[in-house]
């Protein structure tokens, strides 16, 4: 037989459960209003960080993209190049337009890479070597003079990526019988001079050219600018007059070998001479004898790219 209990009891328990269930319904409630901005929050920064990935992922479509379409674009330009289809200074002219549509430190590499490739360098080698040959007949005959030939050669130093071409020069004015036509006449010291100063700048450019383009020659380097030296001795013992205002060349140079060498005692002691000169004509070479100071300090190994560039 079932208890009895009476109503008013059975209402009082009904409704001391319906306050607890309301009590608890409301702590639940309270609860989620109080979470729900940190859950807001949790969800929005969520959404920052992937909307980031995504650009982050396509800022690099983008890159690669533009890499293989810079790929695709050189492959054009060099088989065009060769086959004789556009000249040097086009080739030069397209490869820095295509950097300049999306530039970024790979696709500079790569840049300079295909500009100094083998391929391209040998192409250059090569359109140059008919100037050369009438060059060379045109000073032995007597149609032009030395200093004709000096703007020939300069022009030519200067016309390819990175003094390229100073290798050949040197090919050139080592040639024996254009050696016996600049020296032929003892008495004009202007010309001799003019000889070793020209034998000095290309071995000094040829040197640049090999630091910039292939790794591990320091030494061979270093023995390119002591030539260079030593055709500049030989310049001014020609014509001593041809040494005012040059003293900076040879800080230059010699600071170059001394960071070669990673002798940072001397080439500290060159860069306090450059600086200190009052007859120290050219800043530019300072700033870069400074650059090879603070990078040996910070790294003590060299860089010679970039210490020259200040990349």
């Amino acid at each position: 037989m079932s208890e009895y209990i009476p109503k008013n009891n059975l209402d009082s328990n009904l409704e001391s459960d319906l306050d607890i269930e309301n009590s608890i319904d409301n702590e639940e409630l309270n609860n989620i209003s109080k979470n729900e901005p940190e859950e807001l929050d949790l969800q929005n920064d969520s959404r920052k960080e992937i909307e980031l990935k995504i650009e982050e992922v396509r800022a690099d479509l983008d890159k690669l993209e533009a890499e293989l379409k810079a790929d695709e674009e050189h492959k054009k330009l060099k088989e065009d190049y060769l086959n004789d289809k556009i000249t040097y200074e086009e080739l030069s002219k397209s490869v820095v337009d295509i950097y300049n549509s999306y530039p970024n430190e790979i696709l500079k590499e790569k840049s300079i890479k295909f500009i100094n490739s083998h391929e391209i360098r040998d192409k250059n080698i090569e359109n140059e070597q008919e100037v050369y040959k009438k060059l060379k007949q045109d000073f032995l005959y007597d149609k032009i003079d030395y200093k004709q030939v000096y703007e020939v050669l300069i022009n030519l130093d200067q016309k390819i990526q990175d003094r390229q071409l100073s290798i050949e020069n040197i090919k050139f004015l080592e040639d024996p019988e254009i050696k016996a036509k600049y020296l032929e006449n003892k008495e004009d010291i202007t010309q001799i001079s003019e000889y070793y100063s020209e034998l000095s700048f290309a071995y000094w450019h040829a040197a640049q050219y090999k630091l910039f383009n292939e790794e591990g020659i320091e030494k061979e380097a270093i023995s390119l600018i002591e030539t260079d030296l030593d055709y500049r001795e030989k310049s001014v013992l020609a014509n001593p007059e041809a040494y005012i205002g040059a003293e900076d060349r040879d800080y230059y140079a010699l600071a170059t070998i001394a960071y070669l060498k990673k002798d940072l005692d001397e080439l500290e002691n060159i860069y306090s001479k450059m600086t200190q000169d009052e007859n120290h004509p050219t800043f530019c070479n300072t700033q870069i004898v400074e650059r090879f100071v603070k990078g040996l300090k910070e790294r003590g190994k060299i860089d010679y790219k970039k210490d020259y560039q200040d990349l």
